[in-house]
């Protein structure tokens, strides 16, 4: 199984939740999308990533990367490039932005981590997005960055892809 980070806003590709992954023995590719603002032109970024992937992958995305990875997954569902998804991991996603309402589904195999302290991105949407589709959402005690809940990313990175500990 191949993992798909797709970074956030004003983060890198290689941020330490990518490390945190990588780390722990995934396959792993952070497609760049520094300094691209237009969430249609990241998940075209991903896409192509989407595509030179070997096979299955879970697509990982940090605040507007769990916006580009939602996005994706919605606008390929039903492709074969869309087959490909296994999952998704969204953590603290960016789903109140300009761009969001564009979401008409929901991958079945979708798990959200959103920090109740998170003072950029408001876990109602998130909570708002978890009902609306029927996704799993796991809240915990930290802030945006999620930067005390990488073992929490890894054990539920596990369960999106079906593997056990």
């Amino acid at each position: 199984m191949d993992i798909i980070f797709l970074h956030g806003l004003e983060s890198g590709p290689h941020g330490s939740k990518f490390q945190s992954i990588r780390d722990a023995g995934w396959t792993v590719s952070a497609p760049d999308c520094t300094g691209v603002g237009d969430v249609t032109q990241r998940v075209a970024i991903a896409r192509e990533a989407l595509e030179a992937a070997a096979g299955p992958v879970v697509l990982v995305g940090s605040s507007f990367g769990g916006l580009t990875g939602a996005r994706l997954h919605a606008d390929v569902a039903g492709s074969p490039v869309g087959e490909r998804i296994h999952g998704l991991l969204l953590l603290a996603p960016a789903l109140h932005v300009e761009g969001a309402e564009a979401i008409d589904r929901c991958h079945p195999n979708t798990v959200i981590l959103h920090g109740v302290q998170d003072d950029v991105v408001p876990v109602e949407a998130s909570r708002s997005f978890a009902e609306r589709f029927g996704c799993m959402l796991v809240e915990v005690e930290d802030g945006h960055r999620l930067k005390d809940s990488h073992a929490r990313i890894l054990s539920l990175l596990q369960q999106v892809a079906g593997v056990r500990a």
